[in-house]
């Protein structure tokens, strides 16, 4: 018996499985979001973050230069070193990337 398939039949099959990939792909997504926002969220509460801080710091563990985080945040350049100095005080680090590792690892 030799089952024979339309070429219909195999357009939908290949759509479903690439629907279904996608679908998995947009859920991960947003669940690592999900889960990368709890852990900023539970790092601001432990250092004492302002908000603006907060703001900058999700944007360094984004790899963001200053000058994107100042044009992502609206502020100045200046505004954006100033709450770097801080998040490097409120994290006892004394550079960007140590500052990253420890949110990273908070």
């Amino acid at each position: 018996m030799q089952i024979v398939i339309g070429e219909d039949l195999v357009s939908i099959l290949i759509w479903l499985i690439l629907s279904s990939t996608n679908l998995y792909l947009v859920w991960k997504s947003c669940r690592r979001d999900s889960t990368f926002e709890e852990g900023l969220n539970l790092a601001a509460k432990r250092y004492g973050f302002s908000d603006g801080e907060r703001a900058v710091a999700a944007l360094l563990l984004e790899g963001k230069s200053n000058v994107q985080i100042a044009d992502a945040l609206a502020m100045s350049e200046s505004a954006v070193k100033v709450h770097n100095h801080r998040l490097y005080k409120k994290l006892e680090v004394e550079n960007r990337v140590q500052a990253v590792n420890k949110l990273r690892n908070s």
